[in-house]
């Protein structure tokens, strides 16, 4: 948190090239070094926060003498990225330190000080198309896609779905999904390598005693393969 201002300085323009930005929150910084209870909470949360984007920013810049210096703290956080798949950018070249191998490892993105790297990382990445404009269905997309090694930029779209808005069977949701999708096509040109998605969420009474239950049917299709 020595660096805060250097960190929110970063987020600020990254803001204003269009990213939303999760940051350190110095509010908790003094109990943080007090309280392990808090220290656990805390690293939790940034975990979550982890878990919901889709890239992370390394802001080592010099401390202890180490140039590009990457604390325990940064360390655990960019592990817990690498196991969730999640892109790491490095503010600054990688630090000689004890655990330059592992840091290494993790194969993070140096920036030498210019975000401009970032739009180029996204840039180069295929758009997946989806028949829906929900934040909570395109970072779902983005997350599973990332999961299975496949990075995508998730693009969303205002689709018809021909069914009624809460489907309440398997085979209307299936027929709404297969509509959205439909529809998706007839008005997004896709290059080679993009995909297109759709998820359309319904309803099932599968027997008496369970009553309704909660499902949904997902498609996703990559163009010219």
């Amino acid at each position: 948190m020595e660096f805060a201002d250097g960190m929110n300085e970063t987020a600020d323009t990254l803001e204003t090239m269009g990213y939303e930005t999760y940051r350190p929150a110095p509010a908790d910084e003094g109990r943080i070094a007090r309280d392990p209870a808090t220290k656990g909470r805390v690293m939790r949360e940034y975990f979550e926060f982890i878990d919901q984007s889709d890239a992370v920013l390394l802001y080592n810049v010099a401390k202890k003498g180490i140039a590009g210096y990457i604390g325990g703290n940064t360390l655990l956080e960019a592990s817990h990225a690498f196991s969730r798949n999640v892109p790491i950018f490095a503010w600054q070249p990688l630090p000689d330190m004890d655990y330059a191998v592992e840091i290494a490892a993790m194969r993070p993105r140096v920036l030498n000080g210019r975000l401009d790297g970032v739009n180029d990382y996204f840039d180069s990445l295929p758009r997946m198309h989806v028949s829906s404009k929900s934040p909570v269905k395109l970072q779902a997309l983005s997350a599973a896609m990332r999961r299975a090694g496949r990075p995508v930029v998730p693009v969303g779209y205002k689709t018809q779905s021909g069914v009624n808005e809460q489907p309440m069977t398997i085979e209307e949701t299936l027929q709404g999904a297969t509509n959205r999708h439909a529809h998706l096509h007839t008005f997004v040109e896709a290059g080679v390598g993009d995909y297109f998605a759709t998820i359309e969420s319904g309803n099932q009474a599968f027997t008496a005693a369970l009553g309704f239950r909660g499902l949904s049917v997902t498609i996703i299709e990559q163009q010219g393969c």
